[in-house]
């Protein structure tokens, strides 16, 4: 989740750039000021939305056959036994996810909003990896009266620095290889080495290991790097933090831009909501650029 809100916030930040920028040359927008909108983007998406990450109350993930049904009451909360009372629920069957309550049944995969369970709670579905090669349905519910959201005091970043925009030569696999990944949950996820990002900072020359999230060239259009460094379990994040860049796999490009400024915690961070990755590239300096460790008291306990 954390990795979509970020992406969709620079895609908004170069949609007002594409559209002011010809009426308004003389008031270009600077990477530091881009950087900043993209920080306020991720924040609106982590708490001020209604669909807002710190609003789930909780989420489950279904293998196929599976069957999980919700209870409120202080908190709402997924299940796998059938309660005392009747209460909505939600089946898997290997394509659909279908939500059933009070007569309705509507399949949530593919459906934007999801459904509304009350004026406060909202049903959100839609497929996931549940393990290496399968995947399953995941199915959060967003709480309006979280407090975790109203707790929010925003992301901590270090200052913009434009030492950490790196230019690297881009080395492509032949074929994508599949390599599967720990996860905060203790499971396994699925993510395909696309390349390596080939360059040098402080006198050392790195090879940092680039993942697309399809085995055909063709629907690879971004990749990601999960890196910890000198930082890791100090200023930042204790199992690593991210990092995107756009890369159309199948235009063949020779060169890849890193901005570590943009490197971001995964959702999990500050949501136990998610199944995200353990980063195992090691960066042998200190990125100091990027997200810090969420504040005392947001953190999700991984």
């Amino acid at each position: 989740m954390g990795r979509g809100m970020r992406k969709a916030a620079r895609v908004l930040i170069a949609t007002l750039l594409f559209f002011t920028g010809a009426h308004a040359v003389a008031q270009e927008t600077s990477p530091q000021e881009a950087w900043k909108a993209s920080i306020a983007e991720g924040e609106e998406a982590y708490a001020g939305r209604r669909l807002a990450t710190l609003k789930i109350d909780d989420a489950i993930y279904l293998k196929k056959g599976e069957r999980a049904y919700l209870t409120c009451a202080a908190h709402c909360a997924w299940r796998l036994s059938p309660p005392a009372v009747p209460s909505p629920s939600v089946a898997f069957d290997g394509k659909t996810g279908m939500w059933s309550w009070n007569g309705t049944t509507v399949d949530l995969v593919g459906l934007k909003g999801g459904v509304a369970y009350s004026a406060t709670i909202d049903v959100i579905g839609g497929i996931a990896q549940v393990a290496p090669g399968e995947e399953g349905l995941r199915v959060a519910v967003y709480n309006q009266d979280n407090p975790r959201a109203k707790q929010f005091t925003g992301f901590r970043y270090y200052p913009y620095n434009p030492d950490f925009v790196i230019t690297a030569a881009f080395e492509a696999l032949a074929v994508p290889k599949a390599e599967d990944f720990q996860t905060s949950r203790g499971w396994w996820k699925r993510f395909y080495l696309v390349g390596h990002a080939l360059f040098s900072h402080e006198g050392k020359r790195v090879r940092l290991p680039l993942y697309g999230f399809s085995e055909d060239p063709a629907e690879v259009k971004e990749v990601s790097a999960f890196f910890i460094d000198d930082t890791t379990g100090k200023e930042t994040y204790q199992t690593g933090r991210y990092i995107d860049m756009p890369l159309a796999l199948a235009d063949g490009p020779k060169t890849v831009t890193l901005d570590f400024n943009y490197a971001y915690n995964p959702a999990c961070a500050r949501s136990a909501h998610f199944n995200c990755p353990v980063a195992t590239a090691r960066l042998p300096f200190s990125v100091a650029a990027g997200e810090l460790i969420p504040a005392e008291g947001e953190g999700a306990g991984h």
